[in-house]
């Protein structure tokens, strides 16, 4: 699952590519806020590892490592606001079910981040990750969706008056039983102030949902996207064309996992993409799938790999499973 990650220093970094996802969509623009302030101009160039290739750590104003992770990167006025899962207490994927809480800092600049504290702390909580913070213009309230495997539907959701919380936990989201979220999950808010939930299952299929006005629950109102093997869903408008970004092949804790994208007219699709895979003048092209693929020779006339692929175009059939040496 994308959503889980380790300390910065000394972990993957599947957190810094969701990070820097949220970033470069921020420096689009297409995030909503409260307002719409003039964006800082923003000249410092960051890496994600050094020179030498390790994992480049990052430090707060206090000069301690960030600790937040599988979460995002939203601006609220002239602030941004970095949101997500603690690991300072231990916690380890498949070792233990311990929760740090989740944490938000606050930087002018996306580079200078300032720790802000818990706006859930540390509790018993099984699975919880994801803090997603988007802002009600009606409610006049901050909305959090995060995932706990304890909870209802695998959500819960919290609010607050202020960024920085204190949130206050809300009644547990019902979702719609047809829609495959148990997941990772994203929020977009849309021109209109419309909300939608992006979420996907350990089956790695994904979803977005239309939200009611307050964002504290979705509607009957949603489409189940035809893709499969990937994770981490978020949704983002631009030019009028709405895309859905996926961390594609699934693979939790891996580094370097691609990212794919959809595009669509609409929010809830229909959604369009090229095929997972093709062979053009002797060249396997690859744009997704699962595991196990390797060449033998240049021009794959000689080839093993284990491999399913899930084509994004309307009406393409699905392509069979296949497994074995191949020459």
């Amino acid at each position: 699952m994308a959503m889980h990650h380790r300390i910065w220093s000394t972990r993957t970094a599947r957190a810094t590519v969701a990070a820097w996802t949220a970033v470069l969509v921020l420096a689009a623009g297409f995030l909503a806020t409260p307002s719409q302030p003039a964006r800082a101009e923003v000249t410092a160039s960051l890496g994600n590892f050094t020179p030498d290739g390790r994992q480049q750590t990052r430090f707060d104003t206090a000069g301690n490592a960030v600790d937040a992770h599988d979460g995002q990167i939203a601006q609220f006025g002239g602030t941004y606001y970095l949101y997500g899962t603690s690991y300072d207490c231990g916690y380890q994927w498949r070792f233990n079910h311990d929760f740090c809480g989740f944490k938000v800092y606050s930087s002018p600049d996306l580079r200078n981040w300032t720790d802000r504290g818990y706006v859930v702390p540390p509790r018993d909580c099984t699975f919880c990750f994801r803090p997603h913070v988007v802002f009600n213009r009606a409610s006049r309230r901050y909305v959090m969706w995060v995932n706990d495997q304890d909870a209802l539907d695998n959500f819960r959701v919290f609010t607050a008056d202020s960024p920085t919380g204190p949130f206050a936990e809300q009644p547990e989201p019902d979702l719609p039983s047809m829609t495959p979220c148990t997941a990772d999950l994203g929020l977009f808010v849309d021109r209109d102030d419309t909300g939608y939930l992006t979420c996907s299952n350990a089956g790695w299929h994904v979803a977005v949902l239309r939200l009611a006005a307050d964002y504290l629950q979705p509607t009957d109102t949603y489409s189940v996207v035809g893709v499969t093997k990937v994770e981490a869903p978020a949704l983002f408008a631009r030019n009028g064309t709405y895309y859905l970004t996926m961390s594609d092949p699934n693979c939790g804790y891996c580094t370097g996992t691609g990212t794919s994208y959809l595009t669509a007219p609409t929010p809830l699709g229909p959604w369009t993409g090229v095929d997972a895979w093709t062979v053009r003048d002797g060249v396997l092209d690859v744009r997704g799938g699962l595991y196990g693929l390797s060449a033998r020779s240049d021009d794959w006339t000689d080839y093993t790999f284990s491999f399913d692929t899930a084509p994004l175009r309307k009406r393409t059939q699905r392509a069979p499973r296949l497994a074995g040496r191949c020459g």
